[in-house]
């Protein structure tokens, strides 16, 4: 039972990459899925902020609205930013980029915007979250809360005894609202089933019709264009394609232990036939760049575009991901962006993730305590993954899994079902 009719679909979520910003950036979930949803012939509006959650800096668009392609406008809400994740400064962007969503909304549909067929809420957005399900409430329509990060259960793990216990009136009412959230939404969404049955316990119920699992699907990048390009880029950054490469891509926020990602380096220091590249950059650069510089096999090239990210990726062997111990990731977008490259994982994570790498010998998951471990899983490996057939069955795993194409469409019938029951309802 799905409409075929074109569906105004709105998207609120922020700390996400958007099309215009400036280095061909990859997009995440959200980005993916709104261009998927336009592509299709659906109206979309995604709901963002001027903050790039990444980079730590304003967008240099102002707030206001944009058409990013036929179908899909981007709302950019005015947001303070914060410099670091669990700064006290991110917790009033959320507060204030909420509150700015509600005004927008309302200041659309006053002014003749339909009200959307559908809204779709993500988490780790509470404040977002919540407000949007309440609106879709008001409204008689659908809302779909998709569960990406388990917030904000993990807070007092990241804070120390002191900060916690300041911090508990404030995570109290966090998760109150994440509560009346999970309880109003008309649909929830988990990237995994340990995901969906944390939302489920938080709306005290079970599994409904209209709850269901989807996990992150990835849109892996095409390594072959403006390939001779990228391989001169990175070459001039430093990157050696003669050696066994491995590769760490992403922010350099407090989920990652980049120190724990140093001391395995250092360990292989007398294989002078590996190099690491640790790309990218954030809230520990201060701390740790220099250092790592100073070692010999390791290069930090800084931010990459797209294209260089997928030819390096396509060229590495092995990729680490170095969570902390409290991290609340157990499903992460590095565990199918690095998937979808065929690339033996070196991961600390643990919980659904890890199971996952080993029972389909995708990689290993190592005690972070221990880089001793990563070291001797990086090695291993190398060994084990230097032919091309391990490497292509990986990413014939990814392609029937979690392919972008395959998780997108089901998530857009998802949808798509959705309307056409609440529109049976009110007939």
């Amino acid at each position: 039972m799905r409409t075929t009719s074109p569906l105004n679909i709105w998207i609120w979520r922020d700390c996400e990459p958007i099309p215009i910003d400036p280095g061909n950036p990859r997009l995440m979930r959200a980005g993916m899925f709104a261009t998927r949803l336009a592509a299709a012939g659906h109206n979309v509006r995604w709901f963002n902020s001027t903050f790039d959650h990444y980079q730590k800096r304003m967008r240099t668009q102002p707030h206001g609205q944009y058409m990013l392609t036929d179908g899909l406008v981007l709302e950019l809400l005015d947001g303070p930013g914060y410099t670091r994740n669990t700064s006290p400064k991110r917790f009033i962007h959320n507060w204030l980029v909420s509150k700015r969503a509600v005004q927008r909304a309302s200041q659309l549909v006053q002014h003749g915007q339909a009200i959307p067929d559908i809204m779709v809420l993500d988490m780790p957005m509470p404040e977002m979250a919540l407000q949007g399900v309440l609106l879709a409430e008001r409204w008689g329509i659908p809302s779909v809360l998709s569960i990406r990060d388990l917030w904000p259960d993990f807070f007092e793990k990241f804070l120390s005894p002191m900060k916690a216990k300041l911090a508990r009136p404030l995570i109290a009412h966090m998760d109150h609202g994440v509560t009346r959230a999970c309880r109003n939404a008309t649909s929830i969404v988990g990237i995994s089933e340990g995901y969906l049955d944390w939302a489920l316990k938080k709306a005290g119920r079970d599994q409904g019709i209209n709850d269901t699992i989807l996990p992150l699907g990835y849109s892996p990048m095409n390594s072959d264009l403006n390939k001779r390009k990228a391989r001169e880029e990175l070459q001039f950054l430093g990157v050696d394609f003669s050696k066994s490469l491995v590769c760490f891509i992403g922010s350099w926020g407090q989920t990652y232990d980049l120190q724990y990602l140093l001391n395995t380096a250092i360990l292989l220091s007398e294989r002078k036939d590996i190099q690491f590249i640790i790309a990218g950059d954030g809230e520990q650069a201060e701390a740790l760049r220099e250092r790592m510089k100073s070692q010999p096999n390791i290069i930090c090239p800084g931010w990459l575009d797209r294209n260089q990210i997928a030819q390096l990726m396509n060229d590495s062997q092995i990729a680490i991901a170095p969570y902390r111990t409290n991290s609340p990731q157990g499903m992460p977008n590095k565990l199918f962006e690095y998937m979808s490259a065929g690339l033996y994982q070196v991961a600390t994570f643990t919980g659904e993730g890890a199971k996952l790498l080993h029972r389909e010998k995708l990689g290993t998951a190592v005690d972070m305590r221990d880089p001793k471990a990563a070291a001797n899983a990086i090695k291993d490996g190398i060994d084990y993954f230097a032919n091309d057939t391990e490497r292509q069955r990986i990413r014939n795993y990814f392609d029937l899994h979690f392919n972008a194409d395959k998780i997108y469409t089901e998530y857009q019938q998802h949808l798509e079902n959705l309307v056409a029951q609440n529109r049976n309802k009110r007939d």
